[in-house]
């Protein structure tokens, strides 16, 4: 068994090709558990994956998920959701997000999702 720290992987992220999201792919094959952080007024722009869903964990820091639907080749935010520390949350299969650092300080989080969606099954708006 391979025991990893959350906080120490944190020295390790990689910058993400196409987005300023900062990632680190922690364990897992089918699932995978990802640690993140976006510097203060960084995003992630809109997107959406179609198969699986994916579950957050906000361990630092202040932002906002932005969620809606793609209707007819067009995205329509529907709601905008504010975050901090502590806020656990769960985005369904093809439901557009953007998520955006809204303080001064790094938002940190955790993330549990198919592998896929970091590759082939993230479709950027």
């Amino acid at each position: 068994m391979n025991v990893l720290n959350i906080h120490e992987c944190f020295n390790d992220l990689v910058q993400d090709e196409k987005s300023d999201i900062q990632i680190l792919k922690m364990i897992g094959s089918e699932m995978s558990l990802i640690i993140a952080e976006l510097k203060p007024e960084k995003k992630l722009g809109a997107h959406y994956h179609t198969v699986g869903s994916e579950i957050y964990h906000v361990l630092e820091g202040e932002g906002a998920m932005e969620i809606g639907l793609l209707v007819d080749g067009e995205y329509k935010f529907q709601e905008n959701c504010l975050l901090k520390a502590g806020d656990v949350f769960e985005i369904l299969p093809n439901v557009v997000h953007r998520l955006v650092n809204t303080s001064k300080n790094t938002l940190k989080f955790v993330f549990l999702t198919p592998s896929p969606h970091l590759t082939e099954d993230r479709i950027f708006i």
